[in-house]
C-alpha cells in the first residue's frame, strides 16, 4: 500500500493544502510557482462549496497557529464552540471578492473521512492576521 493510500481523507486534504505552501514560498523567493492544486471544501450545512488553490490563496495553519486562532474565535464568537465538535483544521484563505477569511474545518457529519467548513470568520477582526499572512504567504516568520 502506498503512503497516500494509507492516509485518511482528512490527512490527504491537509497534506494537499500544505504542499501548496511550497509554490507560494517559491514565489516569494522570485521563483515562478507551478500551478497551485485546487481543493474544494463543502459547507457542513447547505450546499455552498469553496474552491481553494493551495498555496496561492489558502494555507492550512500549523497546530500552534490553529490553536491560537481557534482560541481567538471562541473568545470573540462563543456560540461557535457550543456544538462541542473539535476543529480538524483552520485555513487562512483569500476569498475572491471578499478578502482574507479563516475557514474552520470539522469532520463532515455525513461523509466519513472528509472535512467541511463549519464557519468562516473575517480575518481583519483579529490583530494577528497580518502576521499570519506574512508567515504563510511571504515565507516570513513572525
Amino acid at each position: 500500500m502506498s503512503r497516500l493510500q494509507g492516509m485518511t481523507g482528512v490527512q490527504r486534504f491537509v497534506r494537499g493544502l500544505a504542499i501548496g505552501l511550497l509554490p507560494s514560498l517559491a514565489g516569494a523567493q522570485g521563483i515562478a510557482p507551478p500551478t497551485a492544486p485546487m481543493v474544494t471544501v463543502e459547507s457542513c450545512v447547505g450546499s455552498e462549496r469553496f474552491e481553494l488553490h493551495a498555496g496561492a490563496d489558502s494555507a492550512v495553519l500549523d497546530a500552534q497557529d490553529r490553536a491560537g486562532v481557534q482560541s481567538a474565535m471562541l473568545e470573540r464568537y462563543p456560540a461557535f464552540g457550543r456544538d462541542g465538535a473539535a476543529l480538524a483544521a483552520v485555513v487562512l484563505w483569500r476569498k475572491p471578492e471578499t478578502g482574507w477569511v479563516y475557514l474552520a474545518l470539522k469532520a463532515h457529519p455525513d461523509k466519513p473521512g472528509k472535512l467541511c467548513s463549519a464557519a468562516s470568520f473575517a480575518a481583519g477582526v483579529f490583530d494577528f492576521s497580518a502576521a499570519l499572512q506574512r508567515k504563510y504567504f511571504l515565507g516570513q516568520r513572525s
